[in-house]
């Protein structure tokens, strides 16, 4: 180590500060900040929060008015689907029923209003035990 070396090591002040840092920090001195300095900047971070917010707001309800939109538009779509099948069920159910009851009557030897009710009976059944279904599905 040289001579310069170790004057610089021994001419340091208790908080790590050498001669070079005094003479950088006489030479470099920074500007003195406005009075106002720190409210002017929270005033600003504040404004600027405010106007993220207020955009991120209308945003998101735009996006809502969107989604809410989309839903109604299905669920729309959904009721016409199931009014759609529940009317081509009755008709092919009809028509099967008007072609088929009387054969089958035939067949068995059973009359038409039996037979009607039998089948009317598993019907109601089959719609209760998908209706108990769909609920412990929707629950559970």
């Amino acid at each position: 180590m040289s001579d310069t070396d170790a004057s610089l090591h021994q001419d340091r002040t208790p908080d790590g500060s050498g001669p070079l840092d005094r003479v950088l920090a006489s030479a470099l001195r920074g500007q003195e900040l406005p009075a106002d300095f720190h409210a002017s900047l929270m005033a600003q971070i504040a404004l600027e929060r405010a106007t993220e917010r207020e955009a991120q707001r209308v945003a998101l309800a735009g996006e809502h008015e969107r989604q809410l939109r989309d839903l109604r538009r299905g669920y729309l779509n959904l009721r016409q689907d199931t009014l759609l099948t529940v009317v081509a069920g009755a008709f092919t159910c009809g028509a099967a029923a008007a072609v088929g009851l009387p054969a089958l009557a035939q067949w068995t030897g059973i009359d038409m209003l039996s037979l009607g009710m039998w089948i009317s009976g598993g019907l109601a059944l089959a719609a209760a035990v998908t209706a108990v279904r769909q609920n412990t599905r929707l629950l559970g």
